[in-house]
């Protein structure tokens, strides 16, 4: 069915795509769950439906493309926890293999779990979950990033090749949206990315060892992590350093954070670039707490904060600085 006029159509189809290049539906593939939107052949590779404006109508599910303003359904065959940012994950992946990246579908299944295994490597490394991400990512396997043919409109059905190394460059600029989506949180990140190969490719199996990946990561301690709440604390850091950075570069002399006015002190260095290791952050601590506190300054109280930051922070020096700072002022 066309879904802008909803009529229904016979094959082959000819319309056009999203991007208004000519386009003709051959044949489908009916969903096989109702968060599935299935998939239809064209002359141009296999595609969602939704590329060409169309709808599959007429079997036990409903088709229905998810744009980036809609929700799609949760599989309760996995388990998540955190399932609105899941879901927000879910349709970020979907807005790019349909709308914003549709000729990756050229490269089949496992082409777009290599795309997923990308995307999921890229976002916990920029959420900081770096001890975490190598075991959740092995977990996706038979992932490949291969290069494809994309017709070039206007030279006579010549096509251009992009070759792998090229497709992941491409995938960089889009990746951000992955980790933004799921406020640089790992669990939603890696909850969100499995949700989608559940949703989407139907694998139960590989969704739940993503999950329980992560999630082993964290056990074996006296109480286990609340992971919800240590994304919090690490990402409140980073957020407060980079609001630090952006009011100084502005030449700001206070600026909002989280609800609270703070002073942009131009005394302090507040450079994460600056700290690469535990001593740098000790000696920044015990340099900014002296400047602070003048004669009421303490060595050792000093050293004592400053490795419960460290502590808390687990590694992400960003988000130490953050703390380090808010706890001045």
């Amino acid at each position: 069915m066309d879904e802008e006029t909803g009529k229904i159509v016979k094959l082959p189809y000819k319309t056009k795509d999203f991007r208004g290049d000519a386009i003709t539906v051959t044949g489908f593939t009916e969903p096989h769950k109702s968060s599935s939107s299935g998939r239809i052949q064209t002359d141009q590779g296999e595609y969602f439906p939704g590329v060409a404006g169309c709808k599959i109508v007429g079997h036990k599910y409903e088709s229905t493309f998810i744009d980036s303003n809609e929700n799609p359904e949760l599989n309760e065959a996995i388990k998540v926890e955190d399932k609105r940012t899941a879901k927000k994950v879910v349709t970020q992946l979907n807005r790019i293999f349909s709308k914003q990246l549709p000729d990756l579908q050229q490269m089949g299944k496992s082409g777009i779990y290599g795309c997923v295994k990308y995307f999921l490597d890229y976002s916990m490394t920029d959420a900081n979950f770096h001890t975490e991400r190598a075991a959740v990512v092995k977990t996706i396997k038979k992932a490949n990033i291969p290069g494809i043919e994309v017709k070039l409109p206007g030279l006579g059905g010549y096509h251009a090749k992009i070759s792998g190394g090229r497709i992941k460059e491409i995938l960089h600029q889009y990746a951000g949206q992955i980790s933004n989506a799921a406020g640089w949180g790992g669990q939603g990140i890696v909850e969100g990315c499995a949700l989608y190969l559940s949703q989407y490719q139907g694998d139960d199996a590989t969704a739940t060892a993503m999950i329980n990946a992560f999630n082993a990561q964290f056990e074996g301690e006296d109480v286990r992590v609340d992971v919800s709440k240590k994304t919090k604390s690490l990402n409140e850091g980073r957020r407060f350093v980079a609001a630090v950075n952006k009011a100084r570069q502005a030449g700001e002399e206070t600026f909002e954070f989280d609800g609270k006015t703070y002073k942009v002190k131009k005394s302090k260095t507040v450079n994460e670039a600056e700290v690469k290791s535990d001593e740098d952050f000790m000696e920044m601590a015990k340099a900014i707490y002296k400047k602070a506190f003048g004669d009421k300054f303490d060595e050792t109280k000093a050293e004592d904060a400053a490795k419960g930051m460290l502590k808390k922070a687990d590694g992400d020096y960003g988000a130490a600085i953050g703390m380090l700072q808010s706890s001045v002022g």
